[in-house]
């Protein structure tokens, strides 16, 4: 029984040896090493999700910063291109007779100004075009201040002789897709052609989107523009 069980010659130990190796398993060595194997292939998977992600979070957000920005400058070109050749009551500019008035905004290092501009629409009203905290009426202004509303959404404050027919026009907060104007400039760059520049940030991705459109008032001439 013994002589049968311990091998006699090197190789008989070499078939023992299988058969014992056979019977225990993996040897530790051999648990070491696939284990290490598994840990690269499961960082190098992480690394590859991980930029996926970051891919696919900046063409998100690309995306949605376009739809928002596209939204927004369409609005502006609808509501400024008919613009009136009517002159604005003047009260800060030497009675110079305008027929659209830019007020720039101070500039605020990358972020750019936030300017407005007044004109009179195509049904005679005095009409300014802004953000929430510059250009709303005081009741816009409070629902912001109670969070409903952000205060730097685009906004069209229509004027009128009542306050109670003072009207404030804007899209809601889910047309901004958790994005945010963080700019929004108005340039004279012709007799009657404005540059409008729109910059447009998410403050949890920490994403900017910048772009612009020009805007032709068809029914102004030289001079009609003023900038201050």
């Amino acid at each position: 029984m013994l002589i049968d069980a311990v091998p006699q010659t090197s190789c008989d130990m070499q078939e023992w040896n299988i058969k014992v190796k056979n019977e225990k398993g993996y040897t530790l060595i051999e648990l070491i090493v696939t284990f290490v194997l598994i840990g690269i292939f499961m960082l190098s998977a992480t690394a590859v999700t991980s930029a996926f992600m970051r891919v696919h979070l900046k063409v998100t957000s690309a995306s949605k910063g376009q739809t928002v920005a596209d939204t927004i400058l369409e609005k502006i070109n609808g509501e400024i291109s008919q613009a009136q050749r009517e002159y604005l009551p003047d009260t800060e500019t030497e009675n110079i007779n305008y027929s659209v008035l830019i007020e720039h905004g101070p500039e605020n290092g990358d972020e750019g100004r936030k300017d407005r501009i007044k004109y009179i629409n195509k049904d005679g009203i005095v009409v300014q075009c802004g953000l929430i905290e510059d250009v709303a009426s005081d009741k816009t202004k409070e629902k912001a201040a109670a969070g409903s509303l952000d205060n730097e959404m685009l906004v069209f404050h229509y004027n009128a002789v009542d306050e109670e027919d003072i009207v404030d026009w804007y899209y809601g907060s889910p047309t901004y897709m958790g994005m945010k104007i963080s700019q929004l400039q108005f340039d004279l760059v012709g007799d009657n052609a404005i540059k409008v520049t729109v910059t447009l940030y998410n403050k949890k991705t920490g994403y900017r989107f910048t772009t612009f459109k020009m805007v032709e008032c068809y029914n102004l001439r030289n001079g009609d523009i003023v900038e201050k």
